[in-house]
């Protein structure tokens, strides 16, 4: 799993969509403990 701060997810989001669309496990966390996971969706 590669976790990165949402400071450092907005300077670096294309990277970070790229590495989930090839399969990683992308979690961004916002320091008050939320946090969200990047996930590739499937086309028809």
């Amino acid at each position: 799993m590669h976790k990165v701060r949402i400071e450092d997810a907005q300077t670096r989001l294309a990277e970070l969509i790229e590495e989930a669309a090839d399969g990683g496990d992308v979690v961004i966390a916002h320091r008050n403990g939320t946090a969200v996971r990047l996930a590739p969706v499937q086309g028809k």
